[in-house]
């Protein structure tokens, strides 16, 4: 076997880190290594302090190797036994144990490493296949998406129910011209709040991106499911069937997800308008089937999003607003004008309205009761 000059160096290497390792434990004990092993450990170390690197020019260590220094310098000495002065040796100037800084890397701003939707604010994850299909439409996605935060709804949800069949008398005296359905009188009703109380309709943006295409999809529009050309009609729409939501399945499950997600992210007191708020228990459909469980999993759930009242209030007469028991949807007492949890629509001066989106619902129809 041909013996080359690296082999030789390599082995002259290994066997110099043996022999440093072998007396490495007294090192590290607190009692004073035997005087043999000191000497011989003065020896090995007088050994290769003077001869030169053993390594070739094609050592990934050459260069390092090249360093010239000796084991003798009192600066290095020094460090060396700055950790157990009692054993440096004699005539070295010993120093306390010096301590060792750590310094503190710059901040630097890498966003949002990972995002997750409903999480208080963060925005939705990255979706790389077809915009606008339930695929990408969850609760989670919806969750994100939605314009004021988790703190901004705390106290401040309006939902509302369904109209049912036997109240079409009572629709009628509605005063807005939206009689089968109760998102404009709500929406109106809690535009006018201070502090504002917020519905469905304003917590998705209706924008001017109708296809989708900004980097920030709280800005798509999110309710153009019915207007051919955009996102969501191409994503959602059913070709050849009606435009009832019994008939347009994937636009309905995509308002029941858009309901969902938006009871996910309201806490505190909750608020439900109703033609009959003292029979709450009679209404199915979105605000019975997907928003009302939704809110009741989180009722005196820790953290900033669980729910505490329940509070229903009159669409016909806004004053009139009833305490709610969770369990059982029965009214426990009328609100009394004093109470901190009532809002006095009669004392209030009215604002702009903010129920521009409602204006997408279709006639006859009720995305959201």
């Amino acid at each position: 076997m041909v013996v080359t000059a690296r082999m030789v160096s390599s082995v002259a290497f290994l066997l110099f880190i043996l022999s440093t390792l072998s007396f490495m434990p007294a090192l590290g004990r607190s009692e004073a290594p035997s005087a043999g092993n000191e000497a011989a450990l003065e020896q090995a170390i007088r050994q290769y302090s003077d001869v030169s690197s053993p390594l070739s020019p094609q050592h990934v260590f050459y260069t390092n190797s090249q360093k010239n220094f000796s084991w003798g310098d009192p600066e290095l000495q020094r460090r060396l036994w700055s950790g157990q002065p009692e054993r440096a040796p004699q005539g070295l100037i010993s120093t306390p144990t010096e301590k060792r800084h750590l310094q503190k890397r710059a901040s630097r701003n890498l966003g949002t490493l990972i995002k997750i939707p409903s999480c208080l604010g963060c925005a939705p994850a990255d979706y790389s296949g077809n915009k606008g299909t339930l695929e990408q439409l969850t609760v989670m996605f919806l969750e994100g998406v939605q314009l004021p935060t988790p703190a901004e709804l705390l106290n401040s949800c309006l939902f509302y129910t369904s109209i049912a069949g036997d109240e079409k008398t009572l629709a009628s005296q509605l005063k807005t011209t939206q009689k089968d359905s109760l998102s404009r009188t709500a929406t109106d009703y809690g535009c006018q709040q201070n502090p504002k109380l917020y519905s469905i309709w304003e917590v998705y943006s209706g924008g001017p991106d109708e296809m989708a295409s900004s980097n920030d999809p709280r800005q798509w529009n999110y309710w153009v499911s019915y207007k051919p050309g955009s996102w969501l009609y191409e994503g959602l729409y059913i070709q050849g069937e009606e435009k009832g939501l019994d008939k347009q399945v994937r636009i309905r499950e995509y308002f029941e997800n858009m309901s969902v997600a938006f009871a996910n992210n309201c806490g505190g007191t909750i608020r439900v308008m109703s033609l009959m708020p003292k029979n709450l228990a009679k209404y199915g459909f979105i605000w019975g089937n997907k928003e009302l469980p939704a809110l009741r999993a989180k009722v005196n759930s820790p953290g900033p999003n669980g729910v505490t009242n329940l509070i229903a209030i009159d669409a016909l007469d806004m004053t009139l607003q009833y305490m709610i028991d969770w369990n059982t949807l029965a009214y426990t007492q009328l609100l009394a004008k004093d109470d901190p949890l009532y809002y006095d629509p009669a004392q209030l001066a009215r604002r702009d309205t903010c129920d521009q989106n409602t204006a997408y619902e279709l006639d006859g129809q009720d995305w959201f009761g």
